[in-house]
């Protein structure tokens, strides 16, 4: 009871200060509603594939750049020297890829008429050009994944993905795509007995071989691809099934792309005075890893090798919030937080 009151009270506090008062609200935005990326230590983009949007927010100034809708978001990466923004949309029920600059102007339009949209389930992702390919677009529908390059009429590749119900898992569900040459990496969802766990099937699209990480059981994860690396990063919360009584937890792993062994396993043991566990560790895109630690109110930050960047620091005061970006140049963490469940939401700097 003591530490409810206590944890109210500083609420109260954070809510009543000049800083937090004198923080321009974000109108539209609730935390944890969108994932982030980094454009630079001035922007951070919100993508949000729920409601089409993305949202673009000057960590400076703690307001918004601009914001664009869409019929449909499927995929959204980044390009640097010179920043770029590509899209995947749709028209009229076709494929559509936007190049927008970093203040959002539109550079680029591309409509592909060979590849339709409107099936449920699809999937769509762009990936960037590297030394040995030119761009390339990845489709799944119904059971197979599609892959196609210039000058775009027909799929140079396509493998069958989905799964069927087997011994270990009741359904599976194919949940996100990616790409890296000759490397496809397909996230299915298993279910079994009321349980779920996510692992990844890596496929070489020309040899032919494949190799499987499985996450732990009842653990969320989600994955990036960084050069040769595959990066899996995990979280747990209070509604998930549980996950039994040991403290030791992997919160994220860096795997070699092409024979899947791990470069490093990152664990993170909770307090023995923990009974229940709840966590979220996120991969941005400066490299960096994101943890915090949900019970005691505390996050860090990561390199690729486990090394913290500094002691456990507590999160802001908020019933809501979400980390955007952290530079290390300035030192600063940037969070989008809320109290009052999402219905004016503020940027706030924590300097460190």
């Amino acid at each position: 009871m003591l530490k409810k009151v206590l944890a109210l009270l500083s609420l109260l506090l954070a809510i009543a200060s000049p800083a937090f008062a004198a923080a321009p609200s974000l109108p539209g935005l609730r935390p944890n509603d969108a994932t982030t990326i980094s454009l630079n230590d001035e922007t951070s983009l919100l993508v949000n594939k729920g409601n089409a949007t993305i949202t673009a927010i000057n960590l400076s100034t703690e307001t918004l750049s601009w914001k664009k809708a869409f019929t449909t978001l499927y995929d959204v990466k980044i390009l640097q020297y010179p920043t770029k923004i590509i899209i995947l949309t749709e028209e009229k029920q076709h494929l559509k890829k936007l190049t927008l600059d970093a203040s959002g102007n539109l550079l680029t339009q591309t409509v592909y008429v060979s590849m339709k949209t409107g099936m449920n389930p699809y999937l769509a992702y762009w990936v960037a050009p590297d030394e040995h390919n030119n761009e390339m677009i990845l489709i799944q529908q119904d059971k197979n994944t599609q892959l196609f390059k210039s000058p775009w009429n027909k799929p140079f590749k396509q493998l069958k993905t989905a799964m069927e119900p087997n011994s270990s898992y009741e359904n599976v569900i194919l949940r996100k795509l990616a790409f890296q040459s000759p490397y496809l990496i397909v996230e299915q969802d298993g279910g079994a007995f009321m349980q779920d766990q996510i692992f990844y099937q890596v496929f070489d699209i020309y040899s032919g071989k494949k190799y499987t990480i499985a996450s732990e059981w009842n653990v969320s994860s989600e994955f990036s691809i960084r050069k040769n690396q595959l990066i899996i990063t995990t979280s747990y919360g209070e509604l998930r099934p549980s996950i039994g009584p040991k403290k030791e937890h992997q919160i994220f792993g860096v795997y070699d792309l092409k024979t899947g062994k791990p470069i490093t396993l990152k664990t993170y043991t909770f307090s023995n005075d923990s009974v229940f566990f709840a966590w979220d560790c996120t991969f941005q895109n400066d490299n960096t890893f994101f943890f915090t630690d949900l019970i005691s109110s505390s996050w860090t930050l990561f390199d690729s090798n486990g090394t913290g960047y500094f002691p456990m620091q507590n999160n802001p005061v908020a019933t809501l919030q979400q980390f955007i970006h952290y530079s290390s140049k300035l030192h600063k963490a940037s969070f989008l937080i809320s109290s009052d469940n999402g219905k004016s939401s503020f940027l706030i700097n924590q300097q460190l």
